[in-house]
């Protein structure tokens, strides 16, 4: 079974295809063209295309079955997030998370599974998930490579975890994780 965590923003997408089987990771960041006049479905239709573009291009993807998880707005009670509800960006997030779970549809996914940031990872930092990201997959990717990944990609690289772990069978979770999944947690 494959893994396909998706982050989606007003500005692009994030994604991560986790293959447990192959122990290998394939990540990919989009970002609309930041043009004022672009109008929000425009940018919409441009994330929508570079996700069907994303699957379409990764070969074994059409053979095998994939759970599909896609992170969820939930409103900050920070000030961020007021500041972003006032400004209509959260309507925007909103908008294009469900742009993203429309796209979804067309490809008949096993399972999609829908995840707030505060499901997948609680309140910790970005900077605290990217460090437990390369502790449980650093060696699924070829030189180091996560630490150079965005926090949008390792957002997207954590919901595929998060399905992992809620998915596989706790005796396979064991056999083929680094980290230490198993227990839901890890020492960072």
């Amino acid at each position: 079974m494959l893994y396909l965590g998706i982050d989606p923003s007003i500005n692009g997408n994030a994604y991560c295809l986790m293959d447990p089987t192959n122990k290998t990771i394939t990540t990919h960041k989009f970002s609309a063209p930041k043009n004022k006049r672009k109008d929000i479905l425009d940018r919409l239709y441009l994330c929508y295309n570079d996700l069907t573009t994303f699957i379409a291009m990764n070969k074994y993807i059409h053979a095998t079955r994939i759970v599909c998880v896609i992170e969820q707005p939930e409103k900050q009670t920070s000030e961020r997030g007021t500041i972003a509800h006032e400004t209509n960006k959260y309507v925007k997030l909103c908008a294009a998370f469900g742009a993203t779970v429309a796209s979804t549809q067309q490809r008949k996914f096993h399972t999609v599974l829908l995840a707030t940031p505060s499901q997948w990872k609680g309140q910790v930092p970005k900077s605290i998930t990217k460090k437990r990201m390369i502790k449980r997959y650093g060696t699924w990717v070829p030189f180091g490579s996560l630490e150079r990944k965005t926090h949008d990609e390792i957002d997207a690289i954590g919901l595929a975890d998060w399905a992992y772990v809620k998915n596989e069978p706790l005796s396979h979770r064991e056999n083929t994780n680094p980290g230490n999944v198993s227990q839901g947690k890890d020492s960072i």
